[in-house]
């Protein structure tokens, strides 16, 4: 054999090499890219075999030798290692753990979500149709929810390389996500763990909830964009999963009882017999409800309204102003409170963190009935810093001062609820805290969400906030991660252990 054969056959050899070490890269590091692997794989194995064919007497040769004996039993017991190793990533893999250090938990999920979670019992299936390089962030963000049930299942499919699925499944936009369970599936777009919890209840339920607000009485639209309308509240109750609608008193009978709450929300003027004979009839159908009436400081037009609850289910809204002296908003005089006061028992208020405001409220009030729960969900300050001023002159004058004849004594309940065999209600003295104008302030519209999400009796669609972080995580790519990865927890002390057996080797035939 030649120089030059030989300089060809060490160049292959080394090529041939660069190609396994390139073939274990791209598994590691661009998994999804399939169709490249493979043939970079075939194209190594193809030389290998080559090379093979080629030195056949010198392969015959090595395989009789003691030192191929020697590589085999070595090689054996680095395979039964490997599988030992393998046993144990497959079963942390199935059963997932991890702990979260930081300060303000931003790597871990909040407990309600993990709550759902440990409830389910069959597969459930997250597809993410977008570019790896672009998806860094949700995926981490699933891996969190894979961690809490193995039974969940994440794949990426790149929109350019998968273009049928894309087209199967009925994906219009990049990025958009999809959940299946068993024959159902929902679509969404939102990333937050909020967004992906409430789709995946959304896909777990059996029928669509449905809030049903009733218009007339000029009462706040849920369609108006304008700082006093519900349009914002509409959009916040969409995202939760929800479909929400306008009816009339007309149509109240004809809504769902088993997936529907019927929203009564600040009407402005009396309602006519007739209504009141529809909102009865529902009531006693066992229709849940949720109703907000604003203080009438000039002339009350729902007496009968007020009586009708009264009666039907043993909670009412009082037509009175709360005064708090000490937990409201600045410069209001008390008329605006700032509630920090939760039943933490009950589903709607249990996990409430923070404050409350409601701009002018009326109180409820409660009737003795023993086949009925109440619950006073949020309450004011107590007395004497709290009451609830039923002398509309003092109001109107600006002067209002506790009067033990006609006041009512805080702590007082602005917000309520009566549960029994007839059904559900909730009753706020105040409609103007989810108008537009207050949307920053989320505090006000979890509150909301959580009322109707128990009304429906979905108690697991509850709304919660997320803690902000002062500080940025820093977010690497997919390949990025996978490259820290192997390097920092295989190659690296796969090399030290190398240099560790070496040594002692050496030193041992000293």
């Amino acid at each position: 054999m030649t120089s030059l054969e030989k300089l060809i056959d060490q160049f292959l050899f080394g090529v041939n090499f660069i190609l396994y070490l390139l073939c274990l890269f791209l598994w590691l590091v661009l998994p999804s890219y399939i169709a490249l692997n493979i043939s970079v794989c075939i194209f190594t194995l193809c030389l290998t075999t080559i090379l093979i064919f080629k030195k056949r007497q010198g392969v015959e040769r090595y395989l009789k030798s003691t030192h191929y004996q020697h590589l085999m039993r070595y090689s054996v017991q680095a395979f039964l290692l490997f599988c030992i190793f393998g046993l144990i990533n497959y079963l942390v893999y199935k059963n997932p753990f991890q702990w979260d250090l930081t300060s303000n938990k931003i790597n871990s999920l909040h407990k309600q979500t993990i709550q759902i979670l440990k409830k389910i019992e069959h597969p459930i299936s997250f597809k993410v149709y977008a570019k790896r390089k672009n998806a860094t962030a949700i995926l981490a963000l699933l891996e969190l929810y894979r961690l809490e049930n193995s039974l969940l299942k994440v794949e990426l499919i790149d929109p350019e390389i998968n273009p049928l699925k894309v087209k199967r499944d009925q994906i219009k936009k990049y990025g958009q996500i999809k959940v299946d369970f068993k024959d159902r599936s929902v679509k969404f777009l939102d990333y937050s763990e909020r967004g992906i919890t409430n789709s995946l209840l959304k896909v777990l339920r059996n029928r669509e909830s449905v809030i049903s607000f009733i218009q007339g009485h000029r009462s706040a639209s849920i369609n108006a964009e304008k700082p006093d309308g519900l349009s914002k509240l509409k959009n916040y109750l969409e995202s939760e999963g929800h479909k929400v609608d306008e009816i009339s008193f007309d149509e109240l009978g004809k809504i769902s009882l088993e997936s529907s709450v019927a929203v009564l929300w600040g009407p402005k003027d009396g309602l006519t017999e007739k209504e009141l004979n529809s909102l009865q009839k529902f009531l006693q159908k066992k229709g849940n409800l949720m109703m907000a009436l604003d203080p009438q400081i000039h002339f009350d037009p729902f007496t009968k309204l007020r009586n009708l609850m009264a009666k039907e289910r043993s909670i009412t809204i009082a037509n009175d102003l709360v005064v708090d002296s000490l937990s409201s908003v600045p410069d209001s005089g008390g008329s605006i409170p700032v509630i920090k006061a939760f039943d933490l028992q009950h589903p709607v208020t249990a996990g409430m963190e923070g404050e409350v405001f409601f701009p002018l409220v009326s109180s409820i009030q409660f009737l003795k009935d023993s086949k009925t729960d109440i619950f006073r969900l949020a309450q004011t300050s107590r007395f004497p810093k709290s009451w609830a001023e039923r002398n509309f002159d003092e109001v109107k004058k600006k002067k209002v001062s506790f009067n033990g004849q006609s006041d009512l004594m805080g702590p007082v309940t602005v917000m309520g609820a009566s549960q029994s065999e007839k059904g559900r209600v909730l009753l706020i003295g105040n409609s103007s805290f989810v108008y537009n104008r207050y949307f920053d302030f989320q505090n006000n519209f979890l509150l909301f969400s959580n009322a109707v999400s128990w009304l429906l009796e979905q108690n697991d669609l509850i709304s919660f906030s997320r803690p902000k972080s002062s500080h940025e995580k820093p977010i690497f790519s997919a390949p990025a991660m996978n490259v820290l990865f192997y390097f920092s927890v295989i190659f690296m002390p796969l090399i030290f252990l190398t240099m560790a057996v070496f040594c002692y080797r050496r030193k041992m035939k000293l």
